[in-house]
């Protein structure tokens, strides 16, 4: 068992509230099956069949409530200082980090090692200090000042790059983009997407198929014909998405049939190919199978069935690009789900299994889901990101976004309550840190237009059309991506 010393009066108000998203990790950071709780004043894990772990949890560290981690710690009856842990691998994240990028002596890089050496300091008089109350005072401070350390060792690596990257050339038309909704009228929007390169337009079975063999392509046709007619790039799909929200209603009480779920849905993409294969630049073969959410699926099932969309596209259209698409990359549906496959694994899989594909997806969108869509610092998703190359292929970010509105929940806040303002300075952060990467080709905002009010208000523009602060800056960021850096800054972060 992992037992972790907490302040009741202070730390455990800060991790009560996301303590449901909690999960524990093993070797590689996979997340790992064990009940995570408070009891008796402390934080229990109760990990099996393990000599080390580590806790992953929500904390809120002052500036808005984010996920964070422990190192991995030896089993033992004693209780290890939460906090302390916190802060301690925080830290740790930092200077791995500068190693890896060499950029411990870069001018950019001065501003972000000051606040980490101020973290160091709180850190190591907490390591001393012999009150628990004023050690516990100091870890959440050295956990506050490395959080923040993190986010500016983040973007001022990702300006530094960005700059190389774009230094003589500027970006394609195509390196940033919206994921569009099916219910909007392209043509209402045709001002506001004009200087866009790329539409993400997605493949609902549920909205296009909601009677068996019985299709409502309306609402496609129209965006199919818009981005064609206006010479935009289409990415189109998934075709292949198992999620509650994306499976028939009629296809439910069959999602446990592997025999009916492949037949019924080799007839839905069949339609889809050779409605629509002509226009289409790349495809979205398959999201998030490897979660078992709503459908669990043997491996071998998971690999079949996104081999057969592959292969469908591929007989009418041998030169087709093919993308598989990540939902949630940090892979925390590992810990809920014994079936559940770790995204990487599940990516690696399918290439052992000689699926073939051209990119891989990768969705990013912080503080808007309980499992899954939490939010984290920008180092952790630059950490992330660069696991990600070890895969040698292209990797396209296909829905970033956070909310503008709304009451912070259990997915976390960045920075502070939701706001206009954080929500644009995170685009501008993100959008940087993607495009920095070389292997990275292309970000896309995941929600253009505000919808379901009861939902988080993750558009760029309000339900009303009303462009937000986040739209200023993403049309700041395109202008400025057409004409090379040169020898002058980057983008404002």
């Amino acid at each position: 068992m992992l037992r972790f010393a907490v302040d009741p009066a202070t730390s455990a108000k800060a991790v009560q509230p996301t303590l449901s998203q909690a999960y524990t990790l093993g070797q590689d950071e996979t997340p790992l099956q064990a009940q995570v709780a408070m009891a008796d004043g402390e934080l229990r894990c109760h990990v099996v069949a393990q000599r080390s772990a580590g806790v992953c949890l929500g904390f809120d560290s002052g500036s808005g409530t984010s996920m964070v981690a422990t190192c991995l710690l030896q089993l033992r009856e004693q209780p290890y200082r939460l906090v302390l842990e916190l802060a301690r691998n925080q830290i740790r994240l930092c200077l791995a980090k500068c190693d890896d990028w060499l950029f411990t002596d870069h001018p950019l890089a001065q501003p972000a090692l000051k606040r980490l050496d101020q973290a160091r300091e709180l850190f190591t008089e907490a390591m001393v200090e012999r009150d628990f109350m004023r050690a516990e005072h100091a870890s959440r401070e050295a956990l506050r000042r490395a959080i923040e350390a993190s986010e500016m060792l983040a973007l001022a690596h990702a300006q530094a790059l960005l700059r190389m990257r774009y230094a003589s050339k500027g970006a394609s038309t195509s390196a940033v983009g919206v994921r569009i909704d099916l219910s909007m009228d392209p043509l209402r929007l045709a001002p506001v997407l004009a200087d866009l390169g790329v539409l993400i337009i997605p493949t609902p079975w549920r909205v296009l198929e909601p009677q068996p063999d019985s299709y409502e392509f309306a609402n496609l046709d129209r965006w199919i014909q818009y981005a064609a007619k206006a010479g935009k790039r289409i990415v189109l799909g998934p075709l292949l998405d198992l999620s509650e929200a994306a499976l028939p209603i009629w296809m439910i009480p069959k999602r446990h049939d592997e025999t009916a779920l492949r037949d019924r849905h080799t007839r839905f993409c069949t339609a889809i190919i050779h409605r629509y294969g002509a226009a289409v630049g790349m495809w979205i073969t398959a999201v998030g199978l490897n979660e078992c959410r709503f459908v669990p699926l043997r491996p071998e099932t998971m690999v079949e069935l996104t081999r057969r969309v592959a292969v469908a596209i591929r007989q009418p259209l041998p030169k087709a690009k093919l993308m598989v698409e990540l939902a949630h990359p940090w892979g925390e549906d590992v810990a809920a789900s014994p079936k559940a496959i770790p995204p990487l694994r599940w990516v690696q899989m399918l290439i052992d299994e000689g699926v073939r594909f051209d990119a891989v997806g990768v969705r990013l969108i912080q503080g808007a889901e309980e499992r899954g869509g939490m939010v984290r610092d920008l180092l952790q998703i630059s950490a992330m990101l660069e696991r990600l190359i070890h895969l040698k292929v292209p990797i396209m970010l296909t829905a970033v976004g956070l909310p503008s509105s709304g009451k912070a929940g259990l997915a976390g806040t960045w920075r502070g309550p939701p706001s206009t303002e954080l929500q644009a300075r995170w685009l501008t952060a993100i959008i940087t840190l993607g495009l920095s990467k070389r292997f990275i080709e292309m970000v896309c905002w995941g929600q253009l237009v505000d919808g379901d009010p009861s939902q988080p208000a993750m558009g760029l523009l309000t339900a009303a059309g009303k462009p937000k602060s986040a739209w200023d800056q993403f049309c700041s960021i395109r202008k400025r991506l057409k004409e090379p850096f040169g020898a002058g800054s980057a983008m404002p972060a």
